[in-house]
């Protein structure tokens, strides 16, 4: 009960006060533009932020060349204090992007843990010493 994943909306909220340490990897490339590279638009860049703001926590950013799809990851720490706020892993980029992985029908599980188009780990660290 430490967080609330609201499926419907996409979006997480924490329950307790504290400290969590949030780690994500996405696997996609962006809207394809032109065949050259262009590094104003093939880019992606997601973050975990709070919903419908600026405010990111944990970030990252990555050219991809020629539309394929490319791992985007990355790993910090945020403090809750107001647990009425909610969180979304949100496209920062300016285009589209997508979410591509290798067809479950080519691996030799039947498990998508296997094959995960975003993987997110939150890792409750505590509460602040008062």
């Amino acid at each position: 009960n430490i967080i609330l994943l609201d499926s419907t909306n996409n979006l997480i909220k924490f329950n307790i006060p504290g400290y969590y340490k949030i780690t994500f990897i996405v696997n996609a490339y962006p809207e394809v533009h032109t065949a050259d590279f262009d590094p104003t638009k093939d880019i992606v860049a997601i973050g975990f932020r709070e919903t419908g703001t600026d405010h990111i926590y944990v970030g990252m950013s990555s050219f991809i060349y020629n539309g394929e799809a490319g791992l985007v990851t990355s790993t910090g720490i945020i403090s809750v204090v107001d647990t009425a706020v909610t969180y979304e892993l949100a496209n920062l980029g300016k285009y589209t992007i997508y979410l591509e992985t290798p067809d479950i029908q080519n691996i030799s599980s039947k498990s998508y843990f296997a094959n995960p188009l975003v993987t997110m780990v939150i890792d409750y660290l505590g509460k602040p010493v008062v």
